[in-house]
């Protein structure tokens, strides 16, 4: 089993595990913005609170 061609379901599984890998790329950009975004708001309400 050392060059084992997983045909069409090898080609679908690669194709999905492609899809997760970029939705999980984009989700921690998400995840990074959302971070920012929320520093900011912080930062904003203790400037106003002073």
């Amino acid at each position: 089993m050392i060059h084992f061609d997983g045909g069409e379901l090898e080609q679908k599984y690669q194709a999905v595990e492609a899809q997760y890998e970029a939705s999980h790329a984009a989700a921690d950009d998400v995840s990074k913005r959302i971070d920012k975004i929320e520093n900011v708001a912080e930062a904003l309400f203790e400037e106003w609170q002073s």
